[in-house]
């Protein structure tokens, strides 16, 4: 059923499921961008305490490129990657925001969590979308 929704929310060139797609894909890729640039300063800060953040940013910007993936070819699944990488872009946001508390002059942290939590809030808007369409 779900993939019948999806085939038939899909093929209008306004319709809110592209539309929403287009959105959360850009949004996965700036928050992917921020988490690459992200693990590439925790690994020249050379802190003790970064290996924990620089997998999990890593771990972000992998779940974003896989909701990418899943979106563009609409399977029908994409909602549940876009779970997913909601989930672990919340966690990635979190740890984001404690380091640029932290790290106060490093503008990387700042922008990676604003990166995260607009992917975050962008994503669960799939679940959302679904579960309208399937109880319309």
């Amino acid at each position: 059923m779900l993939g019948s929704i999806l085939g038939k929310a899909t093929s209008g060139q306004h319709d809110p499921v592209d539309m929403h797609i287009k959105t959360c894909t850009e949004d996965c890729f700036h928050c992917a961008r921020w988490c690459e640039l992200c693990v590439t300063e925790c690994i020249q800060m050379d802190t003790p305490g970064m290996s924990h953040m620089t997998a999990l940013c890593r771990d972000c910007a992998e779940s974003c490129f896989m909701a990418i993936k899943f979106m563009s070819r609409k399977s029908p699944y994409f909602f549940m990657t876009c779970h997913v990488c909601a989930e672990i872009c919340d966690a990635c946001a979190a740890a984001c925001e404690q380091h640029a508390i932290e790290h106060a002059d490093n503008e990387i942290f700042h922008n990676c969590a604003a990166a995260c939590r607009q992917c975050a809030e962008r994503c669960l808007e799939a679940d959302a979308l679904i579960k309208n369409a399937v109880e319309h």
